[in-house]
């Protein structure tokens, strides 16, 4: 019987980068003894199994028979079972519920990656922005309750109260400022036990990356009426411009990265102590200062500019 491994998120913690190579390697994953779900072929994970399942949709218990195939189709083939969306800890325990109730018998796992919260904050920010259009400013946004999940205390005790008798398994997400790309396939990986599967050239896949604060401020000015065309548009610019145009810790200012981490200390320091008594510290340190990388350069806005216009009036 294969165990099972319940990839939750959390959101901005390099789960693009992971879904999308399992989904496009998941004939070789198969091979090698690891099942890798989905229940959309055009998508790379679960998202709209832990959407419906949140929801009550009925359309729910119709994605979660058609894991359920999966798995026993597989049979013996398979060691390992990895289902992922980043959308189960955003909804919370409850939208897991009907899943974990069905894998019972399966050794059960799940992983769930944490962010130091000044960084997880400003690329939630980023996020919602380059998705919806005009939010206002990131200090509204941090005044919203947007940011329930930040108490990583909590948040952990209320995962382990739903399921006592599933394994949780929370990790530390890698910052880029800390002198290396972040490799969320290696960490995925070998998380579960598998770091024989890492390919060379993993990181390699981190293409989800965060816009430049003036970008974000750009994109900040659109209606939200327009976020088709919103998203659509950054992503290209984004593939095309890449590195050229991203960047991180470059829009939280310093008083209020400050303001959020001292808020959180105490969840913290618990966390370390309970969770992580073998890491020097919690979270990467190199991480405080605020960066505010040179100008984005005017091609990059103009670049958006005209796919934007384009985009609109199709």
């Amino acid at each position: 019987m294969p165990r099972i491994w319940l990839h939750i998120g959390m959101l901005k913690t390099g789960t693009t980068a992971m879904q999308q190579w399992c989904a496009a390697h998941e004939d070789e994953l198969r091979r090698q003894g690891l099942l890798y779900v989905r229940v959309r072929k055009h998508l790379p994970a679960c998202g709209p199994l832990a959407d419906a399942l949140a929801r009550g949709a009925p359309e729910g218990r119709k994605l979660l028979a058609k894991v359920l195939r999966q798995i026993e189709r597989a049979g013996d083939e398979i060691d390992d079972v990895l289902i992922s969306a980043e959308a189960f800890s955003h909804h919370g325990p409850h939208s897991l519920e009907p899943l974990v109730q069905s894998l019972r018998g399966h050794r059960l796992s799940v992983l769930i990656w944490l962010r130091r919260q000044d960084r997880f904050a400003e690329a939630l920010y980023k996020q919602v922005v380059k998705w919806n259009g005009h939010i206002g400013s990131i200090g509204c946004f941090l005044r919203s309750g947007q940011l329930r999940l930040l108490d990583y205390t909590a948040l952990l005790k209320s995962w382990r109260e739903s399921f006592p008798d599933v394994d949780l398994m929370p990790q530390i997400y890698a910052e880029a400022s800390c002198g290396e790309k972040p490799d969320s396939i290696a960490a995925l990986l070998t998380a579960i036990g598998r770091s024989d599967l890492i390919p060379q050239g993993s990181v390699e896949w981190r293409r989800n990356l965060s816009p430049r604060s003036e970008l974000i401020a750009h994109y900040n000015r659109i209606p939200r009426g327009n976020g088709q065309s919103l998203r659509r548009a950054g992503r290209q610019v984004m593939d095309e411009f890449g590195e050229a145009a991203a960047g991180r810790g470059d829009m939280l200012p310093p008083e209020a990265a400050r303001a959020l981490l001292e808020r959180f200390a105490e969840s913290n320091r618990y966390l370390h102590r309970e969770w992580f008594p073998d890491r020097p510290v919690l979270f990467p340190s190199d991480t405080a200062s605020y960066i505010p990388g040179p100008a984005v350069d005017n091609a990059v806005l103009e670049r958006f500019d005209g796919l934007f216009s384009a985009m609109s009036k199709d």
